[in-house]
């Protein structure tokens, strides 16, 4: 049985996040999962550690603004300001 945190194969798919995690981290999680390739690429290309997304979903650290937006970017989302309801 594989841990709930593995990665499989490289790819970018935690099992399970954090039960507590904040929202923006699980959809990006998703987004991890539905879009992107190889996790170790992402880190790299996002000039994040694979470590430190390791630590965002297991909820044991937050990101910074700039290491979460640098992350969507390279996977081809923009991390923007929205006037609530």
């Amino acid at each position: 049985m594989k841990s709930k945190r593995a990665l499989t194969m490289g790819k970018a798919c935690y099992l399970d996040c954090h039960p507590g995690l904040d929202p923006l981290l699980k959809q990006t999680n998703t987004l991890l999962r539905e879009r992107a390739g190889y996790v170790t690429d992402i880190c790299y290309m996002a000039g994040v550690d694979m470590r430190t997304l390791r630590r965002w979903m297991t909820g044991t650290h937050d990101p910074t603004l700039s290491c979460l937006k640098a992350l969507l970017n390279t996977i081809g989302y923009d991390l923007a300001i929205v006037k609530g309801k």
